[in-house]
């Protein structure tokens, strides 16, 4: 039986657009409720990309603990939304076995869903089915698609590389379908946590003019 939701966990959500204020606001919670501030922002992961992409400088995160930011090498290239879905649980946990307030901070959509909805549990695909499949022109995917994933081939493009390639190769590798995979997502928390989210939606003029400025910052 789900907890009741008054009686789970608190953990808040700041989001919202590129330089709207979300780290400065998350500071001043974290100081204000003894928190800790956690990246759910898919650049800011990365070590050597604080300046381009606007990541807390080390005095902004001398103000308040900060997890999961710049803790990966950015020439790592399969880094993934349900790697730091798992990190961002683990995080989550240790933070409230504190007795702190996780505070999550990001606009990165997909990282944030994955977190609280879970992700379809897809295992890894056969090598050589991989290749065999990635093999194929195009339109023959497409074709093969149509037989073996007729739901899949209807919905795609024939000329989608990429995700007719991904379709088949999972449902030759596991004999089912990415809906079906889909329709069965693991690992989420939403309903383990009572998540208070906050989304900043500023004045468009007043955003872009905050966009230029960070922009020439940069330079």
């Amino acid at each position: 039986m789900n907890m009741a939701y008054s009686d789970r966990p608190r953990v808040a959500l700041i989001a919202g657009p590129t330089a709207s204020g979300k780290s400065a606001l998350a500071v001043a919670i974290a100081r204000a409720h003894d928190g800790v501030v956690i990246n759910a922002d898919s650049a800011q992961v990365y070590a050597d990309l604080r300046i381009l992409t606007a990541r807390p400088s080390p005095e902004e995160e001398a103000q308040a603990p900060h997890a999961l930011f710049g803790h990966v090498d950015a020439a790592d290239t399969v880094y993934s939304a349900a790697r730091w879905a798992g990190e961002a649980r683990t995080a989550i946990e240790a933070v409230l076995a504190q007795g702190k307030l996780p505070i999550l901070v990001g606009g990165t959509g997909l990282y944030l869903r994955t977190l609280i909805d879970g992700i379809a549990p897809i295992p890894e695909i056969d090598p050589g089915v991989r290749a065999a499949v990635r093999a194929l022109p195009v339109a023959q995917a497409h074709a093969a698609l149509s037989s073996e994933d007729p739901h899949a081939a209807a919905r795609l493009s024939a000329n989608d590389t990429t995700r007719v390639a991904r379709a088949l190769e999972v449902v030759r590798s596991t004999g089912r379908t990415l809906a079906d995979w889909h329709a069965v997502p693991t690992g989420g928390i939403g309903d383990r946590i009572a998540l208070r989210a906050g989304i900043l939606l500023p004045d468009r003029d007043w955003l872009f003019d905050r966009i230029d400025a960070r922009a020439a910052d940069m330079l």
